[in-house]
């Protein structure tokens, strides 16, 4: 296991059931086709449960390989990314990029995401929508406003230090 050397806690407000984390300077990365993860060569793309509640994110930056998330999860994914800057940027789609929310090296780094919360978000907006109908339902919005951070994702980055672009 390795040492966890930067971090950022970030509240995200997903558009059209999305958000994404990418080096700006990167490739595009495609919409989610039914999947909840779209993976590119620079970024990657969460398709939400709800866009109504906003998820919570964090992101890790590690040596060596990261500790293994403690609670028992709903998704994960590991994948590889190439980050010519290693400036990672929020992507809240109509929002547009929140940059340098993390910076790591530039390079190719081992991801892990991993997530929480996306059964309870799905089965109480659905709950809300049954028991408060109408869009501008008081109760309704109270409850949405109640799940956020209730779906969660762990973003853990490690860098290929074979790859690793000269700074």
């Amino acid at each position: 296991m390795g040492g966890l050397l930067d971090s950022a806690d970030l509240e995200v407000q997903a558009d059209y059931g999305m958000f994404g984390i990418a080096d700006p300077d990167g490739e595009e990365v495609d919409v989610p086709a039914g999947n909840w993860l779209s993976t590119g060569r620079s970024g990657f793309l969460v398709n939400v449960a709800s866009d109504l509640a906003h998820p919570a994110v964090r992101l890790e930056y590690w040596q060596g390989t990261p500790a293994d998330p403690v609670e028992e999860h709903e998704v994960q994914e590991t994948f590889r990314l190439f980050l010519p800057t290693g400036e990672l940027a929020l992507n809240q789609i109509s929002l547009g990029f929140e940059h340098d929310v993390l910076t790591v090296p530039a390079g190719h780094h081992r991801v892990r995401i991993t997530g929480w919360g996306r059964e309870r978000v799905q089965s109480t907006v659905q709950e809300l929508r049954v028991r408060h109908p109408g869009l501008d339902s008081p109760e309704r919005e109270a409850g949405y406003e109640a799940l956020a951070g209730t779906e969660h994702y762990l973003v853990q980055f490690q860098l290929d230090e074979s790859t690793a672009v000269p700074g």
